[in-house]
């Protein structure tokens, strides 16, 4: 009778496991299934990292160029950039890329 009273005690605990685990399951697919919601969401927000941003003298500096040039191809939409409040950002990388495209536009 022990060993038979045991059995149904593991199966009422097997039964158990399975049935959270299909809970976990449902609740996990749908964590994935809002995910790209999410993302999609904050990609559209466009992160602001604080260790890419530059102000614009220090991308004057990288760029050695002046203040008016920088503000002269943010107005023509030649530069991308960000606005935090009435102060202007641009970004590491786009301004190296920048860089890269005028230098080879020079040896052209």
């Amino acid at each position: 009778m022990d060993s038979e009273k045991k059995i149904k005690e593991l199966e009422y605990r097997i039964f158990n496991l399975e049935k959270n685990f299909d809970l976990i399951s449902k609740n996990l697919n749908r964590v994935q299934e809002s995910l790209p919601f999410h993302y999609n969401e904050s990609s559209e927000k466009e992160n602001i990292l604080a260790d890419n941003l530059l102000s614009i003298k220090d991308a004057c500096s990288l760029l050695n160029i002046t203040e008016t040039k920088i503000m002269e191809w943010v107005k023509k939409d030649l530069i991308a950039f960000k606005r935090v409040g009435e102060i202007t950002y641009f970004d590491k990388i786009e301004l190296k890329v920048l860089f890269r495209k005028m230098m080879i536009q020079d040896l052209e």
